[in-house]
């Protein structure tokens, strides 16, 4: 096996950011980490529960069921594109 040596690039946090600094930007990163996550939470919901009882009246699965019963038990699923058409208005054109 080859050794390949690791050498250590860039500065040390310490170096380039004092700690108060550091940790408003960390506060502030958590403030951001937490809208994505609740907008997240509100696009996976998706149209509402209206919308899943109508799609399980018809005796289909959401898009969501069926990936989960496509996917390997206990494996995630990254979805891609998760926010495109978040905050969009649909509807007729005039």
């Amino acid at each position: 096996m080859s050794h390949v040596p690791l050498k250590p690039i860039g500065k040390s946090r310490e170096q380039v950011v004092d700690d108060r600094t550091f940790a408003t930007q960390r506060e502030n990163l958590g403030k951001l980490e937490s809208r994505v996550e609740d907008t997240r939470a509100k696009v996976h919901q998706g149209w509402g529960e209206k919308y899943v009882e109508r799609v399980h009246a018809k005796g289909k699965l959401t898009s969501r069921e069926r990936i989960d019963l496509l996917k390997d038990s206990g494996s995630e699923v990254y979805e891609v594109g998760t926010f495109v058409n978040e905050g969009r208005e649909f509807g007729k054109l005039t």
